[in-house]
């Protein structure tokens, strides 16, 4: 499904991330995942994001699929999606700013 079918219902704001960053819930149910830099701006790792897609999937527990580097959707999202994959990303970046 291309982006242009579907319409944004609601878009979070991920205000602890780069400018750009939000998740959109779609007028169908799905999420677009949308990263203003990927790999994002405060992460400093070579080669860490090659597997992005599969552990954002892994970390929320449903199918993503890699539209662009950038640009993540799921299809199917559970009740609590759009909670976990901010505190997963929040995590994320908080763990990798500590290895610095």
């Amino acid at each position: 499904m291309s982006e242009e079918e579907v319409e944004t219902a609601e878009s979070h704001r991920l205000d602890e991330f780069d400018v750009g960053t939000r998740i959109d819930v779609m007028t169908d149910g799905s999420l677009r995942l949308r990263f203003g830099l990927m790999p994002p701006s405060w992460f400093h790792s070579e080669g860490a994001f090659e597997s992005f897609e599969e552990k954002l999937s892994g970390a929320l527990g449903v199918e993503v699929e890699g539209l662009d580097k950038e640009l993540f959707a799921i299809s199917e999202p559970k009740p609590d999606t759009v909670e976990r994959a901010k505190a997963w990303l929040l995590e994320l970046r908080r763990s990798t700013e500590r290895k610095r």
